[in-house]
């Protein structure tokens, strides 16, 4: 029994596990339904590719299309883009040879040379200083005197003037005092060459300039349709500082002289009597004693010529008064009003004085002329006026503009604040301009 058994575990441990048989047939047939299926997918997307892709396109890039065609109508210049791509200016004029043809047209890009640059500016300068002749007068002042022949001699002195104002019956010249004053009399040239008599209606020893009159009857119709009469513009806008000026009259020693340049600083004070001036400084190399006027290039009158305030170091650079501060005062001299004068230089106090010491704004006396109605009613340096009668004075510039205001003899109430035992205490005093 045991026997068998182990037979028969013998004879099932000796069986072999045989693989099924490969059908051929069948994996051909399966693999050439996969090769078929795969075929008609492809072909079926390539259509759907090839139908949808140009609405699939649209879709997509209509925006970007829309933009680039707007572009190019906007910008675009054909018939220029033809000629630059197409033909150059020498194929042109080639063709135009060969081709007998009557009309050329040549399309050349212009380049502006330094040489132009200057030759251009060279007239610029040029017509604007013919323009500015039409207001120039050359004025002298003429005085007898009896040499040891007993003949008599005329020595005369030359300045530069412009008319600055006219009335029905007068012209008005705006010129340097100088020797004027003191001259026998005067004569005035205009434009045209036509001299004639010049009276003192008007002047001014803190600026040294003076007003004249010249009666219209002295000259002819010719002469008055020759000349014009100046125009003012305002010397303190910031757009000055840099830009192109031009000098008139005599900024180089010589009647009948200009010269151009750039205003190069306008932050300069130049402290006189009742009022500060504005500088205007150039770059322009001139005489140490220049007379005339500097000019926009609109030819309006910013400043006048004036080295009197340059430092030592800058003794032929040309500098101005600017125009706006001497506006107020060519009227009263026009009008043959005296200049009212209260005898004091000052300075404005600044907001950091007021603000940490506590001091007053107004204008800080610096210094008081001698015998001016200042040092008589007792005004004192280190004093700060801060009103005029009912004009709040906050500086120097409001100072200037409340006195000119007035007339030479106009009584005012001055209120000044002064410092006494640590405080600033106001004191209230009563003036005769």
């Amino acid at each position: 029994m045991d026997d068998q058994n182990k037979q028969t575990q013998s004879d099932f441990l000796s069986e072999t596990i045989r693989k099924r048989p490969v059908n051929k047939q069948k994996v051909i047939r399966r693999m050439v339904e996969v090769s078929l299926l795969a075929i008609l997918f492809g072909a079926i997307a390539c259509a759907t590719i090839v139908l949808l892709s140009p609405v699939l396109e649209n879709m997509i890039f209509k925006e970007e299309e829309t933009e680039a065609e707007v572009a190019e109508m906007d910008f675009a210049d054909d018939s220029l883009e033809v000629v630059a791509e197409e033909i150059s200016p020498e194929d042109m004029l080639v063709e135009d040879e060969e081709t007998g043809s009557e009309e050329t047209v040549v399309i050349v890009e212009e380049t502006i040379t330094a040489q132009q640059i200057v030759e251009e500016e060279a007239k610029l300068f040029s017509d604007l200083a013919q323009a500015c002749a039409d207001w120039l007068v050359t004025v002298r002042g003429m005085s007898n005197s009896e040499s040891w022949l007993e003949s008599s001699l005329v020595s005369a002195s030359e300045y530069s003037g412009a008319i600055v104002t006219e009335s029905d019956t007068d012209l008005y010249i705006l010129t340097n005092r100088g020797s004027l004053s003191t001259a026998d009399y005067i004569e005035a040239t205009f434009v045209d060459g036509t001299a004639a008599v010049g009276t003192i209606c008007g002047e001014d020893s803190k600026s040294g300039l003076m007003a004249l009159r010249v009666s219209k009857e002295e000259l002819s119709a010719d002469t008055l349709d020759a000349i014009t009469i100046a125009v003012f513009s305002s010397s303190n806008l910031k757009s000055n500082l840099g830009s192109r000026v031009l000098a008139v009259g005599n900024p180089m020693g010589v009647s009948g002289s200009y010269v151009s340049g750039t205003i190069t600083a306008m932050g300069i004070e130049a402290n006189s009597w009742d009022i500060n001036y504005k500088v205007l400084m150039t770059d322009i190399y001139a005489s140490q004693s220049p007379q005339g006027f500097l000019v926009n290039l609109r030819g309006y009158i910013v400043g006048v010529l004036c080295n009197d305030y340059n430092s030592s170091d800058t003794g032929n650079i040309l500098s101005a008064l600017g125009i706006t501060e001497l506006k107020k005062t060519i009227e009263l001299m026009c009008r043959g009003s005296d200049i009212p004068c209260l005898g004091i230089q000052g300075t404005n106090v600044t907001a950091a004085a007021n603000e940490e010491e506590g001091v007053p704004l107004g204008a800080y006396v610096t210094a008081v002329l001698m015998n001016s109605a200042a040092m008589s009613a007792g005004i004192q340096v280190g004093d700060i006026v801060t009103a005029i009668d009912d004009t709040e004075i906050s500086g120097m510039s409001d100072l200037t503009g409340c006195l000119l205001s007035h007339q030479a003899g106009d009584s005012v109430n001055v209120i000044i604040c002064r410092l006494s035992q640590g405080e600033y205490r106001e004191i209230e005093l009563h003036i005769v301009l």
